[in-house]
């Protein structure tokens, strides 16, 4: 190497001097980009200089920038360049190089530039929409900075594909294109600046006719739904009407020539849902051709919210006993609520206790609350207006239920007290001022919720399933089965011999009454907090997708009919007739379940 080069080089790397000259040599040629590692480019070329020294100026332009043509300069004859740059950035970095002549002083043109698009900025999200019978709309996500423009490949059925199809200006995020009824289209899109492309996105589909649009589904009366849309071409022969109900998968429900139908469903209650898309027979005998579907449209079947009230903290537990709701309300206490009129609760007494209220129950003129912070209160409210604290017994940990009930002659409460266990309070047979612990029953378990049937008590024990206790002596209970893992057992409601567990993640688990065996678990997709049973339908207060119904009678098993999301985490749920009281962060909704 001639020691005098590098030297000499450094002067040629101003580019603009005025004893450059331009001359008629050929460009450099096969310019390469390839990636040498993260934040490092090679550039490498072809040139002849015909046994001439020459150094090369390489030009870079970074995004959106103009071409910087003293970027760098090699320092020898040699054919390549090393760079750094951000090379996992959305920003195109574009090269190109040129020749200098060490005799003369003389400069080639430049090469056609190259440039590197990493991963991110190709563009994504591909969407093909038919807008007309022989016209698609292609739309996609610029993601470069500083491209050249974008190039879109088109392919018609199994043809090869037409390269460079379209080119289109830089930034442009939409194109339309004509097409054949009835062939089936590809197209790919990517970015571009001179010799280089970024990776592409890429899509089909097959000419058909715009899908129908409007559509509007409707219950007209306790047994049917009617379905109408708009047309929006003259090719199709017909339509498709599919239906969804709960959370199942749309199956076909019928075929129509008109944009009109009419659903006689044969479910009680449910959440419905509907799409539409228009079929014809292919040209020559070839396959159905189908549109796009339309949107999704959605009835609450037999599903109605009734009445709504605002409560000033977390409904963490409701018990409603006639026309009277009883709603133990957190830090707010408990909130006595005329429910008589569905449409309209009205709040007609708060009792601050103190503390966190965390579960009520009702029994004549007794209403037994639980408080965080005190234990089991007695509401004397037989002056109903006129509450008034009438006995007091203290738990231990965190009182989550409360279960009254005579057993023989003589009252007791079973309380749920968290990590503390079960406790059995006696209530005094003719003085329930006096109530006293008179076992604590450890299960090992956090306890959340208790359902009693004759000697029996069942527990929903958090983690540690469900335990059912032998209470024929109130005073020593005694445990006698235990559930296998259902999930976070929460709450507990019995039918019969069936046993219903809201489970936490695990939704919906039904257990046989007398062997806690499981009989078959429902995932909610949510985390069930309380249950409750309605005829044919389960219902689950479930914490993120409201009130859940699950159909146990359906012909494909056990499923989810419906949800009817609610304002705030649904916690606690309790029913009357077909209506389904429930408790939210902040409202007390009544729905009704069924005609």
């Amino acid at each position: 190497m001639r020691r005098w080069l590098p030297l000499l080089a450094a002067v040629l790397a101003l580019v603009a001097c005025d004893t450059v000259k331009d001359t008629a040599y050929d460009a450099p040629s096969n310019l390469v980009i390839t990636k040498v590692d993260d934040g490092r480019l090679r550039i490498a070329w072809n040139y002849d200089a015909n046994f001439q020294d020459v150094v090369y100026h390489i030009a870079r332009k970074d995004g959106e920038a103009s071409w910087d043509e003293s970027h760098a300069a090699t320092t020898d004859d040699s054919q390549e360049f090393i760079d750094e740059v951000n090379t996992d950035s959305y920003t195109v970095y574009g090269y190109k190089v040129r020749a200098n002549y060490i005799e003369d002083n003389a400069i080639s043109t430049y090469s056609l530039p190259v440039a590197w698009f990493s991963p991110q900025a190709a563009p994504t999200d591909l969407l093909l929409e038919q807008v007309a019978e022989n016209t698609v709309t292609l739309t996609w996500v610029d993601n470069a900075i500083g491209e050249e423009g974008y190039k879109v490949d088109k392919k018609v059925d199994t043809g090869g594909w037409s390269i460079n199809y379209k080119k289109l200006d830089a930034n442009t995020t939409t194109w339309q294109d004509s097409v054949v009824f009835g062939a089936s289209v590809s197209y790919r899109v990517y970015a571009y600046l001179g010799e280089s492309n970024s990776n592409s996105v890429q899509d089909n589909v097959t000419s058909s006719f715009p899908a129908p649009t409007g559509i509007d589904a409707q219950q007209t009366s306790q047994q049917q739904i009617r379905v109408c849309w708009d047309n929006n071409s003259d090719m199709q022969d017909g339509y498709v009407i599919e239906r969804r109900i709960g959370v199942t998968d749309f199956s076909e429900l019928a075929q129509a020539t008109d944009t009109l139908y009419v659903d006689y469903l044969g479910i009680t209650a449910g959440t419905v849902a509907y799409r539409v898309r228009a079929f014809a027979q292919a040209p020559e005998g070839g396959e159905t051709l189908y549109s796009a579907y339309s949107v999704i449209d959605t009835v609450q079947f037999n599903i109605t919210t009734r009445g709504a009230l605002c409560l000033p903290d977390a409904g963490v537990d409701v018990y409603v006993d006639g026309g009277n709701c009883y709603v133990a309300n957190e830090y707010s206490g408990l909130q006595m609520i005329d429910s008589s009129n569905e449409n309209a609760p009205v709040v007609d007494y708060t009792m601050i206790l103190g503390g966190r209220t965390k579960a009520v129950s009702a029994d004549e003129s007794l209403v037994f609350v639980t408080n965080q912070s005190g234990g089991l209160h007695l509401i004397d409210i037989s002056e109903y207006l006129m509450p008034m604290s009438v006995g007091y017994c203290e738990t231990i940990a965190v009182p989550y239920d409360v279960v009254v009930d005579l057993y023989g002659n003589y009252p007791y409460a079973w309380v749920a007290d968290g990590q503390t266990g079960v406790l059995t309070i006696a209530l005094g047979n003719d003085n329930p001022a006096n109530p006293r612990v008179v076992h604590r029953l450890n299960t090992y378990g956090v306890s959340y919720a208790l359902v009693r049937n004759g000697d029996i008590l069942y527990i929903a024990d958090g983690s540690e399933g469900v335990k059912m206790v032998d209470i024929s002596d109130p005073t020593a209970p005694v445990v006698t089965q235990q559930s296998a893992f259902v999930g976070e057992a929460r709450g507990l409601a019995l039918d019969g011999n069936r046993l219903f567990v809201a489970a936490g993640e695990n939704g919906l688990v039904a257990l046989d009454a007398n062997t806690l065996s499981t009989l078959y678990t429902v995932q909610t997709r949510g985390f069930a907090n309380d249950v409750a049973v309605s005829g044919a339908y389960v219902l689950l207060a479930d914490r993120d997708n409201g009130l859940v119904l699950v159909d146990t009678v359906s012909d494909t098993g056990p499923i989810v009919a419906a949800e009817v999301s609610m304002s705030g985490a649904c916690h606690s749920l309790t029913i009357q007739n077909n209506y389904a009281y429930l408790t939210t962060d902040n409202q007390l909704l009544i729905v009704q379940i069924g005609p």
